[in-house]
């Protein structure tokens, strides 16, 4: 019997979701291609905090990302 590794992550599921009712939210988007960047090694944490810092707390008011708060 062979099973099959569902290696879906939830950034994945995420990113490729449209928002409902807005058609999806392009930085949502971003943010988990960007996400799924880091996985896979293109892309540093510390380049992914610092893009999303001022974003995340404009939207949320604070950021508690690892590194986040410090930022």
């Amino acid at each position: 019997m062979t099973h099959r590794i569902d290696d879906t992550t939830p950034l994945d599921l995420i990113a490729d979701s449209p928002q409902s009712g807005n058609g999806g939210d392009e930085f949502a988007q971003r943010m988990g291609r960007d996400a799924r960047r880091v996985t896979r090694g293109e892309l540093s944490q510390e380049v992914f905090y610092e893009r999303y810092h001022e974003e995340i707390l404009a939207r949320f008011g604070f950021d508690r990302r690892p590194g986040g708060e410090d930022r």
